[in-house]
């Protein structure tokens, strides 16, 4: 992951998310991108080198920056190698 733009976004919820970098899987359905706070940001769409989430409102809006995280899910066949 290189960037995540915007860094700041409305506590409501709804401001689309772009994360850049490089090996994302091109499947949406692999990743999942939400907040320290379990906060969710709903995967729209992933390729190699973006990742664009909808961002569901926070519970708690008390101005407090919250830690982006990314997860990609590798699945693989019976010989370990990527099937994406």
């Amino acid at each position: 992951m290189s960037a995540v733009s915007p860094s700041i976004v409305n506590p409501l919820g709804g401001a689309l998310i772009k994360i850049t970098g490089t090996g994302f899987p091109d499947q949406s359905k692999l990743v999942t991108v939400g907040f320290s706070d379990n906060t969710d940001c709903v995967v729209k769409s992933s390729s190699y080198n973006e990742i664009v989430c909808q961002v569901a409102g926070f519970s708690n809006n008390d101005g407090v920056p919250r830690n982006i995280i990314v997860s990609v899910f590798e699945i693989v066949n019976d010989d370990g190698e990527p099937l994406f």
